[in-house]
Formats: C-alpha cells, sequence, structure tokens
C-alpha cells in the first residue's frame, strides 16, 4: 500500500511539473529510494490449481449476479476487471462471438479484441438487461458499472473455503490471467498467441510488421482453454475414458 501510494504521489508531482505553471523544481518523491522503503518487488507466480479452480467456479455461481458472472468471464477470456466489469452490450458482437473493448478501457490504449468461447457467450446469455442503461454488470439498472470488488472477493474466498474445506493461499483477481495463461503454455498454444490472448503488445520487429489480427487463432486458444476448464469443473465420471475428445464407457 505503502508503494502504491508513492507511485501516485510521484505521478501527480511529475504532472504538476510538467505543466510548468507551479514553480516546482523538485518533487518530494525525488529523494525516496523506493527499494529503501519498499525492498524489491517480487513478481507475482500465484496460479490455481484444479481443485481451486473448481471451487472458484462453484463459488462464482453461489453469489451470482453481477459479481460471480464477472468473475467467471475473466478466467474465461483473461481479461483485465476493467475491461469485463465495465463492458457494455454495445461492445458485443450482434452474434456474440466478439467483445471489442475500446481504447479508452484497455491498457495499451489500443482497441482489443476479445474472441467469446461458447461457455463465455453461455455466461453471458444467462444475464439481465435494463432500460436505464448499457452497462453489462451494474447494481444501478445499468447506468454505472460495478464497483466495489473487494467485497466481492471477500464473498468469493469464503464461497471458496466453503467448498474446498479449507482456506485457500490467498489470491488476487489479477491471478486469474496468470493462471489462464499458464494453462494456455500447457495446452501447448503458440507463445505469441498466448499473449496476445491476454492483451499483450506484440513487440520489436513482430509489432511493426505483424497486423495480422490472430482472431481465429485466438478463439481457436480461448475455445480450448474452456475445454479443459468444463473438464476441471465438472470431470466425467471415473469409468469413462477420453477419447480424442469424445466420451466412452
Amino acid at each position: 500500500m505503502a508503494e502504491l501510494v508513492y507511485q501516485h504521489i510521484r505521478g501527480i508531482f511529475a504532472w504538476a511539473g510538467n505543466e510548468g505553471t507551479y514553480g516546482l523544481e523538485a518533487a518530494p518523491t525525488d529523494k525516496i529510494n523506493p527499494k529503501l522503503f519498499f525492498g524489491e518487488r517480487k513478481p507475482r507466480t500465484r496460479v490455481l490449481s484444479d481443485d481451486e479452480l473448481r471451487a472458484f467456479w462453484r463459488a462464482s455461481e453461489r453469489i451470482g449476479y453481477p459479481f460471480g458472472a464477472v468473475f467467471q468471464l475473466l478466467l474465461l477470456t483473461g481479461c483485465r476487471e476493467a475491461e469485463i466489469g465495465s463492458a457494455s452490450w454495445r461492445e458485443i458482437s450482434p452474434d456474440g462471438t466478439l467483445l471489442r473493448v475500446p481504447a479508452a478501457r484497455f491498457k495499451s490504449e489500443v482497441e482489443h479484441l476479445v474472441p467469446l468461447s461458447d461457455d463465455a457467450r453461455a455466461v453471458l446469455e444467462t444475464l439481465p438487461r435494463f432500460t436505464r442503461g448499457d452497462f453489462i454488470f451494474t447494481t444501478t439498472h445499468g447506468e454505472k458499472p460495478v464497483s466495489n470488488y473487494g467485497k466481492a472477493k471477500d464473498r468469493l474466498d469464503r464461497c471458496m473455503a466453503e467448498e474446498l474445506g479449507y482456506a485457500p493461499e490467498h489470491f488476487r483477481v489479477h491471478d486469474l490471467r496468470r493462471t489462464l495463461r499458464t494453462r494456455l503454455s500447457s495446452l501447448r498454444v503458440p507463445f505469441e498467441i498466448a499473449e496476445m490472448v491476454i492483451g499483450h503488445s506484440r513487440r520489436g520487429v513482430w509489432g511493426t510488421y505483424d497486423k495480422h489480427e490472430y482472431l481465429d487463432e485466438m478463439s481457436e486458444a480461448l475455445t480450448a482453454w474452456s475445454s479443459r476448464l468444463r473438464s476441471i469443473i465438472d470431470p466425467p465420471p471415473a469409468n469413462v475414458v477420453q477419447f480424442d475428445g469424445r466420451a466412452s464407457a
């Protein structure tokens, strides 16, 4: 929390300095050594296990609309909170197969296209529609998108603990993206496609010269992940063996 506050304050003073109208010659944050005050920032590595994914899905169903569906779509798509939680119906293609995240709500400030798997569309098809506004996930009849993820996440954690019979290791909502990305690798999805699925920008020569959208490839990757997730959530009976994706008793 202290580091987040520092980052925000530094940003405010950087903006004020660039404005050139406040007479700032230096910012108070210039003399702060982040590593000395906050230590080395370690990258997160949390990935949910099969048991946790099963409990997560069931817990999401228990907490219901709107946050339960938000959590499910975050896991199915690998999107960030704002990309799903602030989505509107007009951003969904007429055939329901694509979500267009506008540049204003995407980290790289470019439009991001998200193919929607059958399971993602199934989640959307269960949701209510309102006449006061177009937001998909809302507690104000569509006028505003959902907020206060903290309370919803606390409810999710409690329900997951009940499903598992123990309290799992703490995870953040953002860790769902890492979980999906890791699972895409286990499904042998090519690195470039897996990175595009979670909205990482194309860099270097690849980003300069390759402007193909890869929508079909991303759709195939998310469909494969959706199928794998479904098998985790609702595994086949012990006497059923899978052959080429078909069940045989």
